[in-house]
């Protein structure tokens, strides 16, 4: 497995972790667009904290911003606000669903802005991470099942989607020019400064600033935030956008075996299935191509 895939595989896993995080905070009384700023913040705190660490410089071309911007507001802020906004209308398992149609949307972007075939391993590797998602999140026993589907919350899910594969398109061209800990930390600062008006913390600061809330946050921002969007933005550096994008859909995956096994919640067939189908995706992008890949883009 090369260093990209390696990269990309990590950050999907440490991703995998953000709802634990999410419940633990959840618990506390916050609403998710508080949860979706305590995020970005700690994870701002913590990127800037490191590059003060290296030494190394705050500067950013002019040229960045325009990417940045498109980080910051299209991607993590629409993400955010679109899938908490999903889970609320329809359910958890069909919000995780609908978001991980985002290596898709990459997919397609990628074909379009930086000329990355579509070819046939490329393709069945999507096919079978959208079959995985929909068995690991329960989404599909839920459309079998008849259960009633608000299409407002669809079509939220949708953006969420669109936001999340967006950051991969506008962090492709950073990537290699500008250091990943930089381009994370003024995505998140732009974020978090977009969030801050759908957020409590205007109204309500006191409840943001205990032991307790700091601690879950810096654990929050480090291992579900910073870390893994390092991760990710570097893997950038190696590999085509629409491969790095499917990588991380080793995320419900996680999120799964920590639901089982943290959480103690039932494991069953469907899931089982659902993991063994973005196993096999991932599995399939990683072999060399010793032959050429028919190109599917016709």
């Amino acid at each position: 497995m090369q260093k990209g895939e390696v990269l990309a595989l990590s950050a999907g896993a440490l991703w995998g972790t953000t709802g634990l995080f999410v419940r633990m905070i959840v618990k506390l009384g916050f609403t998710t667009a508080d949860v979706a700023f305590l995020r970005m913040f700690f994870g701002a705190l913590l990127a800037f904290s490191i590059i003060a660490v290296l030494r190394q410089s705050f500067s950013l071309p002019l040229w960045s911003w325009k990417y940045l911007l498109g980080t910051g507001i299209l991607s993590l802020t629409l993400f955010n606000w679109s899938y908490f906004q999903a889970i609320k209308l329809t359910t958890l398992p069909i919000a995780v669903a609908l978001l991980y149609t985002a290596p898709a949307f990459v997919v397609v972007l990628a074909r379009i802005f930086y000329g990355e075939r579509i070819t046939l391993r490329k393709g069945v590797a999507l096919i079978l991470t959208l079959t995985g998602v929909l068995l690991v999140s329960g989404a599909l026993r839920s459309f079998i099942t008849g259960e009633e589907i608000s299409w407002l919350g669809v079509l939220y899910g949708l953006l969420s989607a669109v936001g999340y594969g967006l950051y991969t398109i506008f962090a492709k061209p950073l990537s290699g020019h500008i250091p990943p800990e930089r381009i994370a930390a003024f995505t998140f600062l732009i974020a978090t400064i977009a969030l801050l008006p759908i957020s409590s913390v205007l109204t309500k600061p006191s409840i943001f600033f205990n032991t307790h809330v700091i601690l879950l946050g810096l654990l929050f921002g480090a291992f579900s935030t910073a870390l893994p969007y390092f991760l990710y933005t570097r893997a950038l550096t190696f590999m085509e956008a629409g491969r790095a994008a499917i990588f991380t859909t080793m995320e419900p995956v996680v999120a799964t075996l920590i639901g089982v096994f943290v959480l103690k919640e039932p494991f069953n067939f469907f899931e089982f299935l659902g993991i063994t189908c973005i196993i096999s995706a991932v599995i399939l992008l990683s072999l060399s191509d010793k032959v050429s890949t028919p190109n599917i883009d016709n």
